[in-house]
């Protein structure tokens, strides 16, 4: 067989039917191929007295307009694209003169957060083609090795089209047999007896396992041993994630890197044995096009909190990572998981991992988001005093951009499902004091207008205030609200948008992104990036013309979904009733949504 793709090609053999093992050992060969370099780095230092392009104070900000950045002397940065590869060339963030030494030191650490580099954000450039011919892929393999691949999702699981957890194992036994009865062990029993209990996203309980980790790069992003490898199915347009992932990246905080690529998946002949030698059909085994992108996990290149060093190591010296889980009924939810007093929010620790997580961890995380809490909804919350002021304990830079990425995008899932929370150890980051902070977002497939339920489909309208007003109201006037009656985090945002100090905050912060990395263009671009190497065509081996990435995919997984198909639920259509069976037009009417939806947030916010 021979196919060629504008796309990195991964090729994954499965040990056994992965529907039958809760992790099973697989073989995966992915292609390498020539990578323009694109280099995501700083490009400014915005304080409240940037000059704009043509030299004057931007002076037109409200009468509180130091207000936020006197809380916790934030400078945000615009992330653009520099063509440079070498680190000499590439154009550092300038310093203002102004800045005082401690300053300094927060522009130099988001500079280093910013410093996002990779290797071609979305896929493989235009004029670049990746060959699989016979059994493997022509030319030296990004990365061939034994991995262990195991189902990933809520209610996703369910979708025809799966997506994956992906770890990086050393081979075991030459990499070709598997000891499936150490994976009958600890967490992976557990996940056996309820797959439900891990969310997509978190990191896993790694320690009770009897293989090792390999970390290795992928694709040119940076070394780890765990992936998510995910099938976009209800997203039609096929690159929302990593367009979402794009401007969140962009607007200078770390998001997970994607790559797409086009996946081979074999049926394996017979259970436990890792077959590497027969040959690849493309009509059996070609699953289309799926999106390979860093899992949310403590790293120094991921997301970069502090380490436990030991078991010793005080719950006040390290940094944690929690994320709001899925809640079913008559399925457990992910251990440690504790409810805030307060907002009545559940949140699931993702690191430490289960066995550094012990009980002075679990008090310790728990007061400290007590207290947040206590401090945002008292009655005199507003007062700049230590202990009672809530900007003591959040930062309100993540809030901010948090909550202008999940607007601008208009994620239905966003400040319920998927909501990530991590705190550092006080003094372990300048920039940020030890606060809590929101993000990275995750789960975005029904962003975009991706959805008919929820008003999803207007421009106009917050989606925070439809989630915390139990009535679910369409909302398109004023962006603050005394009404939090739910919505998880949404009530956070409720309770602190009553501040002056963060409203005006959060509407300087969308003047300076609007300037630089969410500007019409910029956006347009992104949209643009991320769909061209799906247009490009090359040849492939079951057609007699050549065809591009997005039109094998639909080949493979039909756009047009007739009606007798299942569906997800009720409240999850396959698609927005009018939205053309095209992939173009898909792509071009998220595009338009997302140019629409910013428009609007303009007339409300600037």
């Amino acid at each position: 067989m021979q196919f060629e793709s504008a796309l990195p090609i991964m090729v994954v053999r499965p040990s056994a039917r992965i529907v039958d093992e809760p992790k099973v050992a697989a073989y995966m060969v992915l292609s390498s191929c020539s990578v323009s370099k694109e280099r995501w780095d700083t490009s400014a230092v915005y304080t409240n007295k940037q000059e704009d392009s043509n030299g004057d104070d931007d002076d037109d900000d409200d009468e509180n307009s130091n207000d936020y950045d006197d809380i916790h002397n934030h400078y945000y940065y615009g992330v653009v694209v520099s063509s440079s590869t070498s680190s000499s060339s590439r154009r550092k963030a300038p310093v203002s003169r102004s800045m005082t030494e401690a300053q300094r030191a927060v522009a130099a650490a988001r500079q280093r957060a910013a410093d996002l580099t990779s290797e071609n954000i979305y896929g493989i450039g235009a004029n670049v083609r990746c060959s699989l011919d016979g059994d493997s892929a022509v030319a030296p393999p990004n990365y061939e090795g034994t991995i262990g691949l195991e189902l990933r999702g809520r209610s996703s699981i369910e979708n025809e089209k799966k997506s994956y957890g992906v770890e990086l194992w050393e081979n075991t036994n030459g990499g070709d047999t598997y000891d499936f009865a150490a994976e009958e062990q600890g967490e992976d029993r557990q996940r056996r007896q309820s797959p439900w209990a891990t969310t997509l996203g978190a990191a896993d309980d790694d320690d009770n396992r009897r293989r090792v980790d390999r970390k290795e790069s992928l694709l040119g992003m940076p070394k780890e041993a765990d992936w998510v490898l995910y099938g976009p199915f209800l997203d039609r347009a096929l690159i929302r994630t990593p367009v979402c992932y794009h401007l969140w990246r962009a607007a200078g905080h770390w998001g997970p890197r994607t790559r797409a690529v086009e996946l081979f998946l074999q049926t394996p002949p017979s259970r436990g044995k890792l077959d590497t030698t027969t040959p690849i059909d493309e009509a059996a085994h070609y699953q289309g096009v799926y999106i390979l992108l860093e899992k949310v996990k403590r790293d120094p290149d991921r997301l970069d909190v502090q380490k436990k060093v030991n078991a010793s190591t005080p719950a006040s010296d390290h940094g944690y990572i929690l994320e709001t889980p899925s809640e079913y009924p008559n399925r457990p939810l992910p251990f440690g998981t504790f409810t805030t007093p307060v907002s009545r929010i559940k949140w699931a620790p993702v690191y430490p991992k289960r066995n550094e997580y012990g009980q002075e961890q679990s008090t310790y995380i728990y007061d400290y988001i007590q207290d947040f809490e206590r401090a945002l909804f008292n009655r005199n919350f507003r007062h700049p005093t230590l202990g009672t002021d809530y900007t003591f304990y959040a930062d309100l830079y993540s809030f901010a951009d948090y909550v202008l990425h999940t607007e601008l995008i208009r994620n239905v899932d966003g400040y319920i499902w998927s909501v990530f929370l991590h705190k550092n150890k006080a003094g372990a980051k300048t920039s940020d004091r030890g606060r809590l902070q929101l993000g990275p977002p995750w789960d975005m497939n029904m962003a975009l207008a991706n959805a008919d339920y929820n008003y999803a489909t207007s421009p106009q309208g917050w989606h925070y205030r439809f989630v915390t007003e139990t009535r679910g109201r369409h909302v398109v006037g004023a962006l603050r609200t005394d009404r939090m009656e739910g919505g998880k985090v949404g009530k956070w945002i409720a309770r602190m948008l009553q501040d002056d100090r963060f409203l005006a905050g959060i509407k300087r912060r969308w003047r300076t992104l609007r300037r630089g990395p969410w500007a019409n263009a910029a956006l347009s671009k992104a949209v643009d990036d991320a769909a061209g190497p799906l247009r490009v065509r090359t040849r492939g081996s079951a057609t007699a013309r050549d065809t591009s990435a997005s039109e094998r995919n639909y080949m493979r997984w039909d756009i047009r979904f007739p009606e007798n198909k299942p569906r997800v639920s009720v409240h999850v259509p396959l698609r927005p009733v009018g939205w053309e069976a095209s992939w173009d037009n898909e792509v071009g009417k998220m595009k338009k949504y997302l140019l629409e939806r910013a428009a609007w947030i303009d007339t409300q916010l600037i």
